[in-house]
């Protein structure tokens, strides 16, 4: 789970471990600003830093659904990975005058890794100084080069983790902590969330993540649940396998939050995807980003697009789910009129755009052929979509480079790439980059390589 805090912290922090080390360059390596470097405003300066460092995975609120995950949906590796590699961009930077470490220490994204024992990382940090803080209750699956791991597994020499509510249940009790902004809870219960979002402290949020369990749950209780701030919902809604008996209609489908607009969603299992649906539909004219993922072929319909009224962004998992998408979208750019009792199409005189992005590029369902013909057979709304991929193609490499995927993974993300080549429109990344681009290009290249493994077998 992950608690972010407002707090800023204006120290830096030396990640490669060794005692004794100064994290402050001594005085001589400061060198005067005014004789060295060009005479430009400090806003300036502070923007090029910005760029230089990247998006801050800290910094709230986010305007979209792709800068609120960057925040709150990393695990810890993976926050952990991006936190180093800028830290040590910053610590160059720190290293130059005077003005550049004041700079530099305002861009730290001070975050704070805790399985709530004494070895928290990075250490030497407290909590009181963290922007953000990423509280575990137990081992999850890191990934490679993960700087967490790496600490803990060096340090600690037996882990007991305490079960996740009891977890949190301590973290509440023990530590003061501000309004939250953000907060991340998995694996709970419907009824557990609810009782505890009722407490004060989270009564400002923006951006909530939650993988719940879908049972029986009391109705009542949920009836009156809002948060009236939240703009970002991230939720994953699911049934156990050991669960007997339906789950309660009407659970997540009667959450109300009146200024919600970015919204994330997934239902695994039957009874979930008939209720996820429920959560988007009561929102669906306030929302301007949506994520649906695994809802099946039935979602959305054409009535649900003339419901999204302000929809810019909407998010799919596979090529197969675009595919889905594009076989209703058109009624988006029509509005109902009812005359006579007579319901008639109009289309609007001025089409809006409409963004439609891939979480990553997969074939699951479908083949390539039906792909290609439901592109073809939507050749007359296709001047209004624009076309994405939420990842940028440097991330999507850097997963592919370290995780130790088969060599069938290689081949089916291969042959996802050639498809959308195919398809007559280009996907661009959250960086700016094309498919033609030189970051796409690398990430062809590599998948066409294959895993490091292979490679190795055949230069042996």
């Amino acid at each position: 789970m992950a608690l972010l805090n407002l707090p800023g912290n204006e120290r830096s922090h030396n990640l490669e471990y060794q005692p004794g080390d100064s994290v402050q360059p001594p005085a001589h390596r400061l060198i005067n600003p005014a004789s060295k470097l060009p005479l430009l405003p400090v806003e300036i300066w502070h923007r090029i830093f910005q760029l230089y460092l990247g998006p801050s995975i800290t910094s709230l609120p986010q305007s979209s659904l792709y800068g609120y995950a960057r925040c709150i949906s990393l695990h810890s590796g993976e926050a952990g990975r991006i936190y180093r590699e800028k830290e040590q961009m910053r610590a160059v930077l720190r290293c130059v005058c005077r003005t550049w470490k004041t700079l530099s220490d305002n861009l730290d994204d001070a975050v704070l890794m805790s399985h709530l024992d004494e070895f928290d990382w990075p250490p030497g940090r407290s909590k009181l100084q963290a922007k953000a803080i990423y509280y575990f209750s137990h081992e999850l699956q890191h990934q490679k080069k993960d700087p967490v791991k790496t600490y803990r597994d060096a340090n600690v020499k037996v882990i007991k983790d305490p079960p996740g509510t009891k977890c949190f249940n301590s973290v509440i009790r023990s530590h003061w902590l501000p309004l939250l902004s953000s907060f991340r809870w998995m694996t709970s219960r419907v009824q557990d969330v609810i009782q505890t979002l009722y407490h004060p402290v989270f009564s400002g949020l923006l951006a909530l993540s939650l993988v719940l369990r879908h049972t029986v749950s009391d109705q009542e209780a949920m009836r009156d649940f809002t948060l009236p701030q939240l703009r970002y919902l991230d939720i994953t809604l699911y049934t156990h396998p050991s669960f007997v008996g339906v789950p309660t209609v009407g659970t997540v489908s009667s959450w109300r939050f009146p200024m919600l607009t970015l919204l994330r969603v997934e239902g695994l299992g039957e009874h979930p995807k008939k209720e996820v649906p429920g959560l988007i539909r009561a929102h669906s004219r306030q929302l301007v980003e949506l994520h649906a993922s695994d809802l099946g072929a039935e979602f959305p319909t054409s009535e649900d697009w003339w419901s999204f009224c302000s929809l810019q962004l909407f998010v799919v998992n596979s090529l197969d789910m675009l595919a889905d998408a594009l076989s209703s979208v058109g009624t988006l750019w029509t509005r109902k009129s009812n005359s006579m009792s007579n319901e008639t199409m109009i289309v609007e005189t001025t089409p809006r755009r409409l963004t439609m992005s891939l979480q990553y590029p997969r074939i699951t369902r479908y083949t390539n052929a039906h792909i290609i013909q439901e592109f073809e057979g939507s050749q007359s709304i296709l001047p209004f979509l624009d076309f994405a991929v939420s990842q940028t193609w440097d991330s999507i490499q850097t997963t592919l480079t370290e995780s130790e995927y088969r060599h069938d993974t290689y081949s089916a993300l291969k042959e996802s790439l050639e498809l959308m080549e195919s398809l007559g429109v280009d996907f661009v990344d959250p960086a700016g980059n094309g498919l033609d681009s030189y970051e796409a290009r690398c990430l062809k290249s590599a998948v066409q390589r294959g895993p490091p493994e292979l490679l190795k077998g055949g230069r042996e």
